[in-house]
């Protein structure tokens, strides 16, 4: 509630309250301090069509090129490994990773899929690509006769303590899907719980940046 309120307040501060006040400051001809003349900008900014539409443009033409990015492993691997290393983001987006691998390996083993296309098609469908780019060494390992569980501890690092541990509690039980359906479970509250705990820590500092522009502009008047 608070992001789209505070949003909603920065717009209704840049596009009716400053332009009057500031009209009426530069009708003065008089020298305005920079942070006046920052506001100024901003302001002026705002209302032109062009800034909207440049902005539009840019969001529809980031998502297809995100989503081609998958095409391109070498950059994509590159933007997840840095993305994947950021502090809090990181691991939201690894726990949504395998949040989805979780779900695509629980649907193809109920569906009686076999190894080679169970494990490559969860690891194509998470969005991580460095599960993808490990598939087939795992299938691999799996086909030779490897436990699932002692195939993903070799690479340990990519598929994380608990997933291992599900695997094998899975293989010994005879319930691999139920495993991984409850491990899915588990990450999305994770998952949940981060983006809770995230807003949380924006909400405030949204609204100080709106109390940050209200002083800013008093301040200069």
């Amino acid at each position: 509630f608070v992001l789209p309120l505070t949003t909603a307040l920065t717009l209704v501060l840049f596009v009716w309250v400053f332009p009057p006040l500031l009209s009426v400051l530069q009708s003065l001809e008089v020298e305005l301090p920079w942070n006046t003349r920052l506001l100024a900008f901003l302001s002026r900014l705002v209302l032109q069509p062009g800034f909207w539409i440049a902005l539009v443009l840019t969001v529809v033409g980031i998502i297809p090129l995100w989503a081609n990015l998958n095409e391109e492993q070498p950059i994509y691997l590159k933007l997840w490994r840095w993305g994947s290393r950021l502090p809090f983001l990181g691991q939201l987006l690894i726990r949504t990773s395998l949040a989805r691998y979780c779900h695509a390996a629980t649907t193809l083993i109920q569906s009686g899929c076999d190894v080679t296309t169970t494990w490559t098609l969860a690891a194509e469908s998470c969005g991580n690509p460095t599960l993808a780019g490990d598939a087939a060494r795992l299938t691999g390992r799996i086909r030779d006769g490897w436990a699932v569980a002692d195939s993903m501890k070799e690479a340990a690092p990519i598929y994380g303590r608990m997933l291992i541990q599900i695997a094998r509690l899975g293989a010994e039980s005879g319930e691999m899907a139920s495993k991984f359906e409850r491990s899915q479970k588990m990450l999305d509250e994770a998952v949940e719980l981060s983006l809770a705990s995230f807003t949380a820590m924006v909400e405030p500092v949204m609204l100080g940046l709106v109390f940050a522009s209200i002083l800013l502009f008093f301040l200069s008047v």
